[in-house]
């Protein structure tokens, strides 16, 4: 009987030790600099990467290549997006220095792998004062009103204003330097099928014929 009690009464001394480890952590994970919890990240998702993985990414010429990886065993994406969905930590590290869209969070990701296995200062707060500058230009339309039937307009896809005038372009890397920000315009449909473009300089208004031949064909985000 003194055996049970011992055993029991040491199990909830164990517990409670575990639970206050748990709790300790999560109070230094919550006062973790934003920028250094990422930082630890990028070492992490490195640590997962197969030694023919770094030699691909180390034979990159350049970041911009990093959006495109694919091992064959997984693409950047896969990596990424396991790490932003999986690490509830990562979000509020996010939000704090005001990154909000998922697609921005895998991008500074993906730039940071490439300069840390390039031996290059990883330089965050750069890439985030490029998103940041991005939306303040290229601030998208949230429960606007079709002008046709009232209804909400739904998000379609994006693309930067100088494919209108120049296809080509299309083909460029995209650039992260701050003062570089593309204009873009922002495509929108309503249920009932009504098309509508916005951009920052003209507001919501129909397509025009160019605009929709450079329209990509895909249904997806193609902001760069």
């Amino acid at each position: 009987m003194r055996i049970a009690t011992f055993i029991a009464t040491f199990s909830v001394l164990l517990l409670g030790v575990a639970l206050g480890s748990n709790s300790k952590k999560r109070e230094e994970a919550s006062s973790t600099p934003p920028l250094r919890l990422i930082e630890r990240t990028v070492d992490h998702l490195i640590a997962r990467l197969r030694p023919e993985d770094r030699k691909q990414i180390c034979a990159m010429k350049g970041e911009d290549e990093m959006m495109m990886f694919d091992s064959g065993y997984y693409t950047l994406n896969d990596l990424r997006s396991r790490e932003l969905w999986n690490n509830p930590k990562l979000d509020p590290a996010f939000k704090k220095i005001g990154i909000w869209h998922p697609e921005d969070r895998g991008a500074i990701l993906g730039t940071c792998i490439w300069r840390r296995l390039h031996r290059q200062d990883l330089n965050i707060p750069q890439q985030v004062a490029f998103y940041l500058a991005y939306w303040k230009e290229n601030k998208e339309l949230i429960n606007e009103p079709c002008p046709l039937c009232a209804k909400v307009l739904h998000w379609r896809m994006s693309f930067p204003l100088i494919y209108v005038s120049k296809p080509e372009m299309a083909e460029a890397p995209p650039s992260q330097n701050p003062k570089e920000i593309q204009k873009m315009i922002h495509w929108y449909r309503c249920p009932e099928g009504h098309e509508f473009i916005w951009t920052s300089a003209t507001g919501l208004r129909t397509p025009d014929a160019a605009q929709i031949e450079a329209r990509p064909k895909v249904n997806s985000r193609l902001r760069l």
